[in-house]
This record gives structure tokens, C-alpha cells and sequence, in this order.
């Protein structure tokens, strides 16, 4: 069974079509089971626990990038398999999943091509896509055998499950794979190239080479070397505090994905 949960920023009304669009697409393709939406009296966190106990087999999230994190975090032990209907702004994952509008997002759910990917773990949350760091100046210890120290705080540390970009080279995924076991740690001087054209550039040139700004780990402990902690983004809009403990999480993920999907 199909459960479709609509995030709460799609009552406002300039939504409107697009939901009646998804809506009748989804009833023409035999998969409008029950839809059920945040609200100020219903948080996603009951949504998704009464689709558990109906016998949801397929939970979709409706929305963007923090609609995808916020269920993923209730799901992610549960036996389903996830889907997404990217509507507005902020929708990376979505398409780095090949999943490019929402239109085509019911076509694909349809079509039920399921991959299992990896997940990451931070303070015992789990993570999508990645983590960011800025300006501060911090150390790395990676794996429990080496450590990586930024002497400034101008740089853009990541750390990444997914790629960084959809328009990457190709031969990067491989790189950064969902699938791999691994997490890339990215450290970028800021104010120089933009993130993806930095790790374009050096992929690039030696692309049987995994670049010395680039790190693959399976656990991270992150401290700041200051007194202050340390502000992190994760996937885009969570914050959160340093000291931070990061892993590839033990769990894995059933997701629905599109033939464009880059891994």
C-alpha cells in the first residue's frame, strides 16, 4: 500500500495545481492509495507511525529535501520502501536519484525501480545526502588511524554520501557512490572555485586517483579547535553542534530511484 505524505508548506495555496496534477497522475497509474498531510495538529512523526501500523509497504515524501530527511529518520528500521515527489525548491536529492519533477517522480515511483543505499549517521541521526562545515577551524579524526586539521577557518569542509553535484563528471561517481560503504570528506578553500568544479577539475586530470583533498572514511569524529562549537548543516538545513561523532550508519535504505539516477 501507498502512502503519500504531503509536507506542510503545500497547503499554501500556489500548490494547488501541482497536487491536483499529482493527484490525478497518480490515480491513472493505479497507485493513489491514501494521502495524508502535515499540519500544525498532526507532526510527520504521527503521519508516518499510523502508516506503519495501516501496513504502509511504500512511504513517499512529498515535498523537498527536509520533507526526504525527516521521514527517512522515522523509516530507516522500518521494512518499506521509500519514494519521492519533489515539489519546490531544495530538492538535491531528489535529483541526484534521477527523480528531476513531480510529474515524472509518479511515473518512476510506478515504475518501482528500488536500489538499497547507504545511509549516514551523526549523533545518532541519520543523514541523506551530506554535512557542512564552515569557518571554523577544526580536526578531523577519520577511521581511528589519521587526523585532518584545517589552520584556518576559511575553508568548506563536506562530507558527503551522495555527490556533491548532479552535473559532475560521470567518472567521479565512483567516488561517491550511495552504495560503496564509504563517506567522502571534502575539504575546499572557500572564495576559490565553486565545490563542484573544484572536484570536477581534479577528478579530472588523474581519474584513476582518488585526490589528496578528497578523503574516503567509514567514521568521522569532528572537534573544534576553539572554544566555541561549532555550527554543521546537514543535508542542506538541520544545524547542529560540534563535537559530532559521523559514520556510515549500520542501515541501509530501500529507495525507488529514476533511470538517471548518478550511481
Amino acid at each position: 500500500m501507498y502512502y503519500y505524505i504531503y509536507d506542510q508548506f503545500l497547503s499554501h495555496k500556489k500548490y494547488d495545481k501541482i497536487i491536483a496534477q499529482i493527484e490525478g497522475k497518480i490515480t491513472d497509474l493505479g497507485i493513489k492509495d491514501r494521502i495524508i498531510k502535515m499540519s500544525i495538529l498532526k507532526s510527520v512523526k504521527e503521519l508516518v507511525m499510523d502508516a506503519l501500523r495501516k501496513g504502509a509497504t511504500t512511504i513517499v515524501a512529498v515535498g523537498n529535501d527536509q520533507t526526504v530527511n525527516k521521514v527517512v529518520n522515522l523509516i530507516v528500521a522500518e521494512p518499506v520502501v521509500f519514494g519521492i515527489i519533489p515539489i519546490g525548491d531544495n530538492n538535491s536529492i531528489a535529483k541526484f536519484l534521477g527523480i528531476n519533477n513531480p510529474l515524472s517522480a509518479c511515473e518512476i515511483i510506478s515504475a518501482r525501480k528500488v536500489e538499497t543505499i547507504n545511509l549516514g549517521e551523526v549523533n545518532s541521526e541519520y543523514f541523506i545526502n551530506s554535512i557542512k562545515i564552515h569557518d571554523h577551524k577544526l580536526t578531523l579524526e577519520c577511521n581511528d588511524r589519521f587526523k585532518i586539521t584545517t589552520l584556518s577557518k576559511k575553508n568548506l569542509i563536506s562530507i558527503y554520501n551522495f555527490s556533491p553535484g548532479t552535473d559532475m563528471n560521470l567518472k567521479s561517481k565512483k567516488f561517491f557512490n550511495p552504495q560503496d560503504n564509504f563517506l567522502e570528506v571534502v575539504v575546499e578553500p572557500k572564495d576559490e572555485k565553486t565545490l563542484n568544479n573544484f572536484i570536477y577539475s581534479l577528478l579530472k586530470k588523474e581519474k584513476n586517483k582518488l585526490p589528496e583533498s578528497v578523503f574516503r572514511v567509514k567514521k568521522i569524529s569532528i572537534k573544534n579547535t576553539e572554544q566555541k562549537s561549532g555550527s554543521v548543516v546537514v543535508d542542506d538545513f538541520k544545524v547542529m553542534k560540534t563535537p559530532l561523532n559521523i559514520r556510515v550508519s549500520d542501515k541501509k535504505l530501500k529507495i525507488i530511484v529514476g533511470k538517471e539516477r548518478h550511481f
